[in-house]
């Protein structure tokens, strides 16, 4: 990787984080216009960021830089990204990004205009009367788009997946906070039932119903951004609550043990597992006791 895309990267994913943060505290903070204004501002700023850095992970620096700057080596675009004079794409670029790429409805295109449309308004004509209700509409903003933006890569390795990842972004006290509001995790619960036709579980991270299997191949939560690849998880039913594919279970390491605990996500029960040598089948493993059988019970 060239030093000035890297260079690119770590100033999108650090300014990114310190604008969503700011975004959240001050929506969760007391609605005074100051909150408000600050909470629209900051959300905005953080989603053209968010928009950049998956563009420029995607496709590459010139994708994001306006094109007068292509001709420029190196050495160049360091120094003119130091000044502060380097140009990117224009905002509207970014939304078509976000139309190819994401999962958008009406409602979405209403929220992306809103917000875009509500922060030139403060920053060009400024605002004496604030919209109140948009507070509910931030979190909606966020399970909706930025949830669907893989925020995540802009957190370190260690927290990108397997991981309570949300609340390394914007620390435990606001993670906690957020985590209160019913429009934040009704509308995530609701948002997983709309866009899969698979089963939504309960994830295993935070608990909440708003697990679910993407077009990627990834399985995330739309509250806390615990994600991982569909080969990192299997799933059968879980026979203490009935409940269907909930009870999770390691497959990359079920062949190199005799069993191995599963847990379900939707009653937390911790329940053994083993993979019939015979015919591949992962079942709950009723024999615990018995670790020299070479063979499950159905097996025989």
């Amino acid at each position: 990787m060239n030093k000035f895309k890297l260079k690119l990267l770590e100033s999108l994913k650090n300014t990114f984080k310190i604008y969503i943060r700011h975004a959240i505290e001050h929506s969760l903070s007391e609605q005074n216009p100051t909150n408000i204004l600050q909470a629209v501002i900051n959300l905005q700023a953080s989603l053209e960021l968010l928009v950049k850095l998956n563009i420029l992970s995607k496709n590459g620096w010139k994708e994001i830089v306006d094109h007068k700057f292509h001709s420029k080596n190196e050495e160049q675009l360091i120094e003119i990204f130091n000044k502060g004079t380097l140009k990117t794409i224009p905002f509207w670029k970014g939304k078509k990004f976000i139309e190819d790429n994401c999962i958008i409805d009406q409602d979405d295109k209403y929220l992306l205009d809103k917000f875009q449309n509500y922060r030139n308004s403060i920053m060009h004509l400024g605002v004496i009367d604030p919209d109140y209700d948009i507070k509910h509409e931030l979190f909606w903003f966020i399970v909706r788009i930025i949830h669907q933006l893989s925020w995540q890569d802009a957190l370190e390795l260690r927290h990108q997946y397997l991981s309570n990842s949300m609340k390394e972004l914007v620390g435990f006290e606001l993670y906690e906070k957020m985590l209160k509001e019913s429009a934040y995790i009704d509308e995530a619960v609701d948002r997983a039932y709309d866009i899969t036709d698979d089963i939504v579980r309960h994830c295993l991270e935070c608990g909440n119903e708003t697990w679910i299997e993407t077009d990627n191949e990834y399985l995330l939560c739309l509250a806390c951004g615990f994600r991982g690849d569909n080969q990192t998880f299997g799933f059968i039913d879980c026979p203490s609550c009935n409940s269907s594919s909930s009870l999770v279970y390691d497959p990359l390491n079920i062949d190199h043990n005799i069993f191995l605990d599963g847990k379900c996500c939707t009653c937390g029960d911790i329940i053994p597992v083993r993979k019939c040598k015979i015919c591949g089948l992962v079942k709950v493993f009723k024999e615990k006791d018995d670790l020299t059988s070479e063979l499950c019970c159905m097996d025989q």
